[in-house]
């Protein structure tokens, strides 16, 4: 999305293309529901139906997050309005800059692959983290842009940040915010604990952009233990520093990388390595402290004989042997 909105800005292919990517059409709204609001110092929840309890409080739950959840930003996002869609099985959520605003599908997850906190809590830490990273880029290019392109100018703006940074950073909020959050959970990152344990770390190009012949981890993973890398080691506040470097002109090759290297002293490659073996070594000392497993072994006075069972399948006796034969199976 990121994408078509610079090649809009330099090639004006057509701004209602652009349009069309940044806002997904649900067609499950019929057009008879009558919607409602609730209305906070920072945000306007949308909803239709019966969810005015469930309303109330994600615009609390919002209103609660919006110092804390993006302190670490140094931003202070502008008011937004938040849409919850009733009428859909989806589990998702999303925030766009054209429109400026975020939507919430309230059917839950059916598993617990995002943790035990409430579905919309969930929702609103992970989703207003979004809102925080877009506003940062209200700075260097974005702003000027500002008056041409509106809120589009963020989506220009962030076209070089990479969807790894968006998406763990947003699970590191997650997971230090609530009691649960993926960053907690054993099942999200087990695919690269295995790569890992199992001598596969691949390069860090590989790594983001993925393979059709190895598995490799998704954005979400990479991401959020490349971010909480630099956190860890860093200060909170690391990502920040990196963005406002990024945001004075994010246009020319490697500005992201330069953001961090210009920040930290590390370049993003170098960034990716140290976070691999940091979590390596880490996940191999958990490794060695495991009781011994306990050998495989038979029991004694009884053994195991291989046998075929005779089944008699008489539609296929009469076709291989025809009528009257016998079947020698067995």
């Amino acid at each position: 999305m990121r994408r078509l909105l610079l090649c809009g800005l330099l090639g004006l292919p057509g701004l209602s293309h652009i349009q069309a990517q940044s806002l997904p059409v649900l067609s499950q709204n019929p057009p008879a529901l009558r919607w409602q609001e609730v209305s906070t110092p920072h945000f306007r929840v949308l909803y239709s139906g019966a969810l005015d309890s469930a309303a109330q409080r994600t615009a609390a739950r919002l209103e609660q997050l919006h110092g804390p959840n993006v302190a670490t930003l140094g931003v202070s996002p502008r008011p937004i309005s938040v849409v919850l869609q009733s009428q859909t099985t989806v589990s998702n959520g999303f925030v766009t800059f054209l429109p400026r605003h975020a939507e919430f599908f309230t059917t839950p997850q059916q598993g617990l692959d995002l943790g035990t906190v409430d579905w919309l809590d969930g929702l609103a830490v992970h989703e207003y983290r979004h809102v925080g990273q877009f506003d940062k880029a209200r700075q260097g290019i974005g702003r000027v842009l500002g008056p041409l392109l509106g809120d589009g100018a963020l989506g220009v703006a962030a076209v070089g940040v990479p969807q790894w940074f968006f998406e763990g950073d947003a699970v590191g909020t997650e997971t230090a915010l609530t009691r649960s959050g993926r960053g907690r959970i054993p099942s999200f990152n087990v695919r690269l604990r295995a790569n890992l344990l199992g001598g596969r770390r691949y390069s860090y190009q590989k790594a983001v952009n993925g393979s059709l012949r190895d598995h490799v981890p998704n954005w979400y993973v990479l991401g959020y233990f490349m971010t909480s890398y630099l956190k860890t080691h860093h200060g909170p506040s690391a990502w920040a520093s990196v963005l406002d470097r990024y945001y004075r002109f994010p246009f020319y090759p490697f500005s992201f990388s330069n953001g961090i290297r210009r920040s930290t002293g590390l370049t993003v490659e170098q960034l990716y390595d140290r976070s691999m073996s940091e979590i390596d070594s880490t996940w191999r000392a958990q490794q060695a402290a495991l009781p011994a497993a306990t050998p495989v072994r038979e029991p004694a006075g009884f053994g195991f004989r291989k046998s075929i069972h005779p089944i008699r399948i008489p539609a296929v006796r009469d076709r291989q042997h025809g009528p009257g034969s016998k079947n020698r199976a067995g």
